[in-house]
């Protein structure tokens, strides 16, 4: 029996960024094999149902309804995109079907996936909404799955939780980007050993120098030359990447580095930030979301990436600046812990947890930075 797989994804923001990513890498791969598969996409801004042959592979847009986003909605949704799926893939007795979702949170198409089609459900665990609201915060979680939560926000956390691990529960095989997402799944949902595999994510090596040339020429379209010094990251401006602490040091370190910037790269609610910045906003550039290109240039010319995330399931950001042999300073949490190597491929700062909140410690930041300012030869190496 033949398998065809179909990668479901949400357009949703997420696929812009780390889920975006590794599609976009997972495609790449089948693409050089025979192996039968198509893109479902699901969410989308069509007017109706539309499938094309598109980049060499068979893909199908799925719209989204204009009726409230509510968790009833959406099961109603779902369970009409699976029935929708029963008319547009071909029924073959010699075809097994393999689904390869790439979200959480919504345990009815499986279900539904199960009962029309004779097929095998693929879950890679990409993050959790919980994770990110909880900044990792594993104490916390656990007060709320001993007591069901006692805020709307815990009650919220409890409840997807609980979705996940029903959707865990019946798909046939679980993949988890990093090893720290299995340790809050086994310590709530017994997990047969065989039903899952830690894949870590990976990139295809496309790095290329840039000359001193095109160095000093992208420079200057930020307004700055050869002999400056240039802090990068890049990602979401949300709490929970750390942006708050990252400003705050650079204020701190900028006081001894006088031709020393910061290049915040992403999108998002910018005003807290530039508010925060004021001390020394005319240093600290916002770029706003940007092309993979021009974000890959970004860090060709800048001189230490910073990816001080409160929690990060994965963090692919910090492979693309070690792929582009940029120094980094990456927080000692979830899938950067796994992926920087303290002192060999990279800097570690702590996360630590103060109360109910987890925090960065300035200090700890500021001296980082220092250090790899002050000897960029170690740097460089």
């Amino acid at each position: 029996m033949r398998q065809k797989i179909h990668i479901i994804n949400k357009t949703v923001d997420a696929s812009e960024y780390g889920i975006g990513t590794y599609l976009e890498q997972l495609i790449s791969c089948l693409k050089k094999t025979d192996t039968d598969f198509d893109m479902i996409h699901l969410h989308t801004e069509n007017s109706e149902v539309s499938i094309m042959d598109k980049n060499g592979y068979k893909q199908i847009f799925i719209p989204s309804v204009k009726v409230a986003i509510t968790p009833k909605n959406q099961k109603f949704y779902l369970k009409n995109v699976v029935y929708l799926l029963k008319i547009l893939l071909p029924m073959d007795k010699e075809v097994q079907h393999v689904f390869h979702l790439n979200y959480m949170g919504e345990p009815e198409p499986i279900f539904y996936l199960k009962k029309i089609f004779d097929c095998k459900i693929v879950l890679v665990l990409h993050y959790t909404d919980w994770s990110f609201m909880l900044s990792g915060n594993e104490k916390k979680l656990h007060s709320i799955m001993k007591n069901g939560g006692s805020t709307i926000e815990e009650k919220y956390i409890y409840q997807n939780v609980q979705n996940d691990l029903e959707m865990i529960n019946t798909c046939d095989k679980l993949i988890c980007v990093a090893r720290h997402s299995l340790g809050p799944l086994m310590k709530y949902l017994h997990i047969d050993a065989n039903k899952y595999n830690v894949i870590h994510n990976a990139l295809a090596d496309s790095y290329k120098p840039m000359s001193v040339q095109q160095k000093e020429r992208f420079r200057k379209k930020y307004g700055m030359n050869l002999e400056d010094q240039i802090l990068l990251f890049a990602g979401r401006l949300e709490q929970v990447k750390g942006v708050s602490f990252l400003i705050e040091a650079f204020i701190k370190v900028a006081q001894n580095y006088p031709h020393l910037y910061l290049i915040i790269a992403g999108n998002g609610n910018l005003e807290n930030w530039i508010s925060q910045s004021k001390k020394n906003l005319k240093r600290i550039i916002f770029t706003g979301r940007l092309e993979k290109k021009e974000l890959y240039d970004l860090y060709k010319i800048a001189d230490i990436g910073v990816v001080c995330s409160l929690h990060e399931e994965f963090g692919y950001v910090a492979i693309e600046m070690m792929m582009h042999a940029l120094p980094l300073i990456a927080s000692d949490t979830g899938g950067l812990s796994e992926i920087v190597t303290d002192t060999i491929t990279g800097l570690k700062v702590s996360v630590r947890t103060k109360g109910n909140k987890r925090i960065i410690e300035i200090p700890e930041l500021v001296d980082k930075i220092h250090f790899l300012l002050g000897n960029p030869d170690l740097a460089k190496k």
